[in-house]
């Protein structure tokens, strides 16, 4: 095996190593957005709260966070956080989505991570990808040889 072939090969299992760690990280927050569509519930929430939040490199850009509280279908008391564009206007009820349960969560109904499932094709397409180049590699490595004629 000549040295580019040697790294090619190096740079299959490189692929396949980064876009596997990929779709593990991606797995997790595409799981929370998957228990959102099949056991999410909405209700109406009360804004009791809301100030700025500066985000990003030296806070340039802001946001506001809106603290809200509401009851969910079995009549108990909820409360969480979500955020909102700095001109976005402050609203008195929100509608929030939430998952049922003791350690359920909620977010403004609306607020879907579609990059958390953009990255998740991404990495299961890269994935599949690399696996596939990786299949190519070892069936041609494994491969009998061919025998030369003299």
């Amino acid at each position: 095996m000549d040295l580019i072939e040697q790294y090619v090969t190096t740079w299959k299992y490189k692929y396949a190593i980064f876009f596997g760690l990929l779709f593990l990280v991606s797995v997790y927050y595409s799981w929370q957005e998957l228990v959102y569509l099949v056991r999410g519930r909405t209700a109406e929430a009360t804004v009791t709260e809301n100030y700025p939040m500066p985000s990003g490199r030296f806070g340039q850009n802001r946001s506001r966070v809106l603290d809200y509280h509401f009851r969910d279908t079995e009549g108990l008391p909820r409360k969480g956080a979500d955020t909102i564009g700095m001109d976005e206007p402050i609203p008195g009820m929100v509608t929030v989505q939430y998952t049922p349960g003791e350690k359920g969560r909620s977010r403004i109904h609306g607020h879907v991570r579609w990059w958390a499932l953009a990255i998740f094709g991404i990495a299961v397409a890269g994935l599949a990808f690399a696996l596939y180049q990786l299949n190519r590699h070892m069936d041609e490595v494994m491969a009998p040889k061919s025998k030369k004629r003299k």
